[in-house]
């Protein structure tokens, strides 16, 4: 008989798993929590023999090392622009009113031409 789904311990295995990477990435960073949730991933992939769970945690594994390559990209295009996010002059936007420049309204006067 053929399982097209993972069991629920497997699911619930993975799903623990993220739960504590993302409390490690926060603490510790993205780095040390990926390669803890690999560790992990490796260790119950090794111990299963249901296709349909092998499949499951082989995307788990995927997506996690997937997390680290997004990471490697944004630090390298970090590094060729010098840490900038954009290019160009500074923003005057949530600077303060004062900072700004004078904004001060003009005085129209009196009309004299009668």
């Amino acid at each position: 008989m053929h399982h097209p789904h993972a069991t629920d311990e497997v699911i619930d295995l993975i799903a623990s798993i993220e739960i504590q990477r993302q409390e490690m990435e926060s603490r510790s960073g993205l780095e040390q929590s990926r390669n803890f949730a690999l560790s992990r991933l490796q260790e119950a992939l090794a111990g299963e023999q249901l296709p349909e769970n092998v499949e499951a945690l082989n995307q788990a594994i995927r997506r996690v090392q997937a997390l680290g390559k997004r990471s490697n990209a944004q630090q390298q295009g970090q590094s060729q622009n010098g840490g900038r996010q954009h290019q160009g002059g500074k923003s005057w936007r949530g600077a303060p009113p004062h900072a700004r420049g004078p904004r001060g309204r003009k005085n129209p006067g009196r009309r004299t031409g009668r």
